[in-house]
């Protein structure tokens, strides 16, 4: 993984890890495993990247148990991650849980 991803990646899980009072490996994965009564019960929102953070912190805040399965990370086709535009959208995220606020 590269140096700015994996800082970022390391930045959103200590600061979703705080939001919620559990430790998160790994905030930005893209590879997710939910119980059916997850799904049912906690209601995130989100058009891009910042739709997996709000899940994780309204599912940690639920109550829901976080737990992180380690895989190997494989780069093939190009990400759709655009760098600034995606970070801010997750920053704003973590910002308004932060503040209390819930968009």
């Amino acid at each position: 993984m590269p140096l700015g991803r994996r800082l970022t990646n390391a930045l959103a899980s200590a600061a979703v890890g705080a939001l919620v009072g559990d430790a998160i490996a790994d905030a930005q994965s893209g590879y997710r495993a939910v119980r059916r009564a997850v799904l049912e019960t906690v209601h995130a929102c989100g058009d891009r990247y910042e739709f997996e953070t709000d899940f994780l912190i309204r599912a940690g805040r639920a109550g829901y148990r976080i737990a992180a399965v380690p895989i190997p990370t494989v780069y093939g086709a190009p990400s759709h991650f655009r760098a600034l535009r995606d970070s801010v959208r997750v920053v704003r995220t973590i910002w308004h849980h932060r503040s209390g606020a819930l968009h």
